[in-house]
């Protein structure tokens, strides 16, 4: 086995579903040698199997964390006991701030990706027009609904669906907080869509079970989130 983590034992946590089932399978791809842990034994082996009769190394955890080992032989892993799990990349970005609240503005730099600098300002922030400039709810909102897609196009996969098509929109509010300040107020997702092989009354269970496990809706434990589904 050839790649860059051919040298590798790699534990994915919720490895056999969603994002984690992605992650675990370009680990393999990668090389690696692949751990997938979860709640779930029959989830767990169901996507060790599917691993390597595509040809990669793969073996469910059991309900135990293994990791950094000397490669295995195709087809085995070679566990060693050690309790450090693979994170995922970090991102990150910058803002510069001139000035007060009201008289003073800034600008957001998105470090990791490079692709763009955007003003940010508290008066256009709370203006019901934005006017070109974007806001932290803007940006939530961007983050919730790419992360919400990503997650929700791997669970219609797992459901069995193809050909995955979404449009999300997310709409974040920002309001009073009666301890004083501000506070974001509730999230509203929106997605319409499609996926071969699965009906409408699946595509709208799955995409519930999306919001729940996308890692951005669970980052914003505590604000009210909803979703509505729309058919076509």
């Amino acid at each position: 086995m050839t790649g860059r983590l051919a040298s590798k034992v790699v534990m994915v946590t919720g490895g056999g579903t969603g994002i984690g089932r992605a992650v675990a399978a370009r680990a393999a791809a990668d090389g690696a040698a692949v751990v997938i842990g979860g709640r779930r034994q029959d989830v767990g082996e169901r996507a060790a199997t599917e691993l390597r009769e595509s040809g990669g190394r793969a073996l469910p955890d059991g309900g135990k964390l293994w990791s950094n080992g000397p490669a295995a032989p195709p087809g085995r892993l070679c566990r060693q006991p050690r309790r450090e799990g693979v994170a995922m990349p970090s991102r990150s970005a910058r803002t510069t701030w001139t000035g007060g609240l009201q008289d003073g503005a800034g600008t957001t730099e998105l470090v990791s990706s490079g692709v763009g600098r955007y003003e940010v300002s508290f008066p256009r922030r709370a203006a019901e027009e934005a006017g070109g400039v974007t806001s932290p709810e803007e940006l939530i909102a961007a983050a919730h609904s790419a992360c919400f897609a990503m997650q929700f196009s791997a669970q219609l996969g797992d459901a069995g669906g193809s050909g995955q098509f979404l449009d999300v929109g997310a709409q974040v509010s920002l309001g009073r907080d009666p301890a004083g300040g501000f506070r974001i107020t509730g999230i509203k997702l929106t997605v319409q869509g499609s996926a071969e092989g699965v009906t409408a009354e699946k595509f709208a269970e799955v995409a519930e079970q999306a919001k729940k496990a996308c890692p951005v809706s669970k980052a914003l434990t505590g604000t009210d989130i909803t979703l509505e589904v729309v058919n076509g």
